[in-house]
């Protein structure tokens, strides 16, 4: 995400029960868990972090293992 726009997910295709929620920061690296217990299964909006540039949403499958750096 290149502005602090927020962004709308559709996680209906996905079928999961859930996912972790990470913000990731490719300038330095850093993935910021946000949550663990999401169970949303249509439509999820996330504001990406304010400060510096570009930012990647990832979401991964609960209990699939997931080693963020």
């Amino acid at each position: 995400m290149p502005s602090h726009a927020p962004v709308t997910v559709d996680v209906s295709a996905f079928g999961y029960d859930g996912f972790v929620i990470y913000w990731f920061d490719p300038r330095y690296e850093i993935y910021n868990r946000l949550s663990d217990d999401n169970s949303e299964t249509k439509f999820l909006t996330m504001t990406p972090p304010a400060s510096g540039g570009d930012f990647v949403l990832l979401l991964v499958r609960k209990g699939v293992p997931f080693n963020a750096r």
